[in-house]
């Protein structure tokens, strides 16, 4: 078996081929190839010297060869000690580059408080939203929530508790990242 099974999307951050391959006889060698039109197949990734009757092999697809909307083509060859080949069916997938979107970010403080609203898009693939932090000019961001995407959902918000006593400039990114890894992000600064 082949998984992402066929007709489903791959992107930057969702691009591994996994191979569950099996056999009567052990195996020798799986063999995971990728075309962009169907006709021509290149190696993605090689097995030999497997010597078992099942394994599971991945590889990742260097999705840098295609632009968002190509057809990824996928077959496996699969040889066993005997010499027998057996070749799958294609599978087909889609690339999907586009990122979800934040449209706009508001930050206000109270109560002790940094308080983010921000409105996304509503993506139907997207996944949901990371929240870092950072002090002003220091250049290392801290992963301080998430939130999951909600279906018809497109304002969320978090409340920052956790800041520190004294006057602090804090820069905040949202990151939108969708099912297919593909992420977007936006700024503010209080």
């Amino acid at each position: 078996s082949i998984y992402p099974a066929s007709s489903n999307k791959i992107g930057s951050g969702y691009k591994t081929i996994s191979v569950l391959a099996s056999d009567n006889n052990e195996l020798a060698t799986v063999l995971i190839e990728y075309s962009k039109d169907g006709i021509t197949y290149n190696t993605l990734k090689s097995f030999a010297g497997i010597n078992a009757y099942n394994k599971t092999v991945s590889a990742d697809l260097d999705t840098t060869k295609f632009s968002h909307g190509d057809s990824v083509f996928i077959r496996v060859t699969i040889i066993d000690a005997s010499g027998n080949t057996t070749t799958s069916e294609v599978i087909q997938y889609s690339v999907d580059f586009a990122a979800p979107i934040v449209s706009t970010v508001t930050s206000s403080f109270e109560n002790d408080a940094v308080n983010l609203v921000w409105v996304g898009n509503g993506e139907d693939d997207l996944s949901g939203y990371r929240v870092y932090r950072m002090i002003k000019g220091t250049g290392s961001y801290k992963l301080i929530a998430q939130r999951q995407a909600v279906a018809n959902q497109t304002v969320y918000w978090i409340s920052d508790t956790s800041i520190a006593a004294e006057a602090v400039a804090y820069v905040y990114k949202i990151e939108a990242i969708d099912k297919w890894g593909n992420t977007s992000c936006v700024e503010t600064e209080i």
